[in-house]
């Protein structure tokens, strides 16, 4: 399921930027031959402008039927005047019966068959046009004598065009190599968290099976065995009665505390937040365990700041700070835990310490996994959700839950949250 997420995610991100890249490297090259059509046509108008009417006698009569006197030699336009990027440029003076009259040639030379088709076929176009069959474009204009039609050849644009659309397929085919390449290490970062929450979930699943399988395991070998002394009594069979009735004991806790885990899970969405006394909170909840912790010998040190109030709810809050206080009480060496409770700046501050085994730096970052235990003989009781439990609570009431451990200080569970303003 993994690698398909990463080569969905992989397809899509190289279809979206890929469509984008395509889309400029299009919009560029109509720009561009937009540009050189443009500027072809400013180079044909600049071009007939030097051979305006003025350059040209009336000529009396039916200027239908006349042909054109002679016309004096046109002047000579250097090349650099016309800005004309093209191969050649020409222009032609036609009379009203369609012959040429006079050709301006400037520093060109151009087939004078295709010049005559090439007129031919302006004469019976617009005034402007493109000549596809000749690679050229035409501008015509009105004079006294006739027509001034000026040619250019269109190799240059269609050179510019051919080139740029090699250049934007290069830049393509780069570019989606470099975004493949970006898109692959992207997917694999973006889908580690991903990986990591599946690989989580199967070992959750892993893990509640066998703490569910063991219960099982023993109650239905209880019961074979109860089915095969059918002519004992009752008291003859306690023993397998009791060890029954425990795994099922187990197992119902177990089921609650999934249970828990899961709405713990979704509490976030479902809680409001409102100004709660933390302090009379803290003091009601270590009231209250204090019975368990003197079941054990063990004596709950308080240091409660009074009235510190802050924006939380009282149903997680107690639950998140009971857990910690029956975990420090659990896992105590020592007949004493320490609970405080006080400010730091704009933060309130719950801690809980107790001293027990020092928790390596590996426990330390899992000892939130569901069914993580630091003790790995699992002597204490316990199924490891007590403390993932804990972590969602903090979530859900906007608080960070952190822990530290070292044989001097012990270990200390915090939990942080904002002060009143």
């Amino acid at each position: 399921m993994i690698k398909r997420l990463k080569r969905r995610f992989i397809i899509i991100n190289m279809t979206l930027v890929g469509l984008l890249i395509l889309l400029i490297l299009i919009s560029i090259s109509v720009l561009t031959y937009n540009s050189e059509i443009n500027q072809a046509y400013h180079s044909l108008e600049h071009a007939t402008n030097f051979f305006n009417r003025d350059r040209f006698p009336e000529i009396e009569g039916d200027s239908a039927s006349t042909m054109p006197p002679e016309i004096e030699p046109a002047p000579e336009i250097p090349k650099h005047e016309l800005d004309m990027p093209t191969v050649y440029a020409v222009s032609v003076l036609v009379d009203f019966n369609g012959k040429i009259a006079e050709i301006f040639d400037i520093e060109s030379s151009i087939d004078t068959a295709l010049l005559v088709d090439a007129t031919d076929d302006a004469l019976s176009g617009g005034d402007y046009g493109t000549l596809h069959s000749h690679n050229l474009m035409y501008l015509k204009k009105h004079v006294n004598n006739g027509y001034l039609i000026a040619f250019i050849s269109t190799d240059s644009i269609n050179s510019t065009m051919r080139n740029t659309i090699l250049i934007s397929l290069a830049i393509f085919v780069l570019s989606m190599l470099l975004v493949f390449f970006i898109s692959e290490r992207l997917a694999k970062y973006s889908i580690k968290p991903v990986d990591e929450a599946w690989k989580k979930q199967k070992q959750f699943v892993a893990d509640a099976s066998h703490d569910l399988k063991t219960p099982l395991t023993v109650i239905l070998a209880n019961t074979d065995i109860l089915k095969s002394n059918t002519e004992s009594t009752i008291s003859d069979e306690m023993k397998w009665i009791e060890s029954t009735k425990n795994e099922a004991v187990y197992m119902k806790a177990l089921v609650e505390r999934l249970l828990d885990l899961a709405k713990s899970e979704r509490l976030k969405d479902e809680i409001s937040l409102s100004e709660e006394n933390i302090s009379l909170l803290t003091s009601s909840v270590v009231l209250q365990l204090e019975a368990i912790a003197y079941e054990r010998s063990i004596e709950i040190v308080s240091s409660i700041t009074e009235e510190l109030y802050a924006m939380s709810c009282a149903e997680p809050y107690t639950r998140l700070i009971s857990i910690l206080i029956d975990n420090a009480i659990k896992y105590s060496k020592q007949d004493k835990i320490y609970v405080s409770l006080y400010t730091n700046n704009k933060k309130i501050i719950f801690s809980v310490k107790n001293f027990g085994s020092t928790l390596s730096s590996e426990d330390l970052s899992q000892i939130f996994e569901r069914f993580y235990r630091a003790d790995k003989s699992r002597s204490t009781e316990g199924h490891g959700l007590g403390l993932p439990i804990a972590k969602n609570l903090s979530n859900a009431l906007g608080c960070i839950l952190s822990v530290t451990s070292d044989e001097q200080n012990g270990t200390v569970f915090s939990v942080t949250m904002k002060k009143r303003q």
